[in-house]
């Protein structure tokens, strides 16, 4: 739609404090065929419009999926059921699994090579709950962004925005 293609021309503009660097790095990390990423920071730092973007860059689509309070074979049954994207065919379907709620599984579910061989995970979180960080799994962190410099990057990114809003969005 016209705000995604929005969002992706605002994000290429790299309006705001190390956006450019954050891009360059998820970008980099997406050539890897197998990778576990978490990407964390406050809500409204761009985190998944420059995953997205990264993601469209280096060719991968990006299938979303929220780990809810499930056990492990509903959790596989729910993964198989997304269509033609399986477990089993992420690598060669050049998918990207953009997981929400990676936390309730632990640091260990990430951590288990048989488990992740061949799959791409970018693990968002906005807060990294301290058994993760204990785990010294792979972070890229957004910062809290300037608020001048975020309501010109949101005026870019939604010029339908009123600014009385900028100020809730921030």
């Amino acid at each position: 739609n016209s705000h995604n293609s929005n969002a992706m021309a605002a994000a290429a503009s790299f309006d705001y404090s190390g956006a450019e660097k954050k891009c360059n790095e998820l970008r980099a990390l997406m050539n890897r065929n197998a990778f576990v990423q978490i990407v964390a920071g406050p809500p409204g730092t761009m985190k998944t419009t420059l995953i997205h973007k990264a993601a469209k860059e280096a060719g991968l689509r990006v299938e979303p999926f929220e780990i809810a309070h499930q056990s492990l074979p509903k959790l596989e049954c729910s993964l198989r059921n997304l269509g033609a994207t399986t477990l089993d065919d992420t690598a060669n379907a050049n998918v990207l699994w953009l997981v929400l709620g990676a936390d309730l599984l632990g640091p260990k579910a990430w951590q288990n090579p048989t488990a992740i061989r061949g799959m791409r995970f970018i693990l968002k979180m906005n807060d990294i709950p301290a058994s993760f960080r204990a785990a010294k799994l792979s972070i890229t962190y957004f910062d809290r962004v300037a608020t001048q410099a975020m309501h010109r990057f949101l005026r870019r990114l939604r010029p339908d925005v009123i600014p009385e809003l900028l100020h809730e969005i921030t």
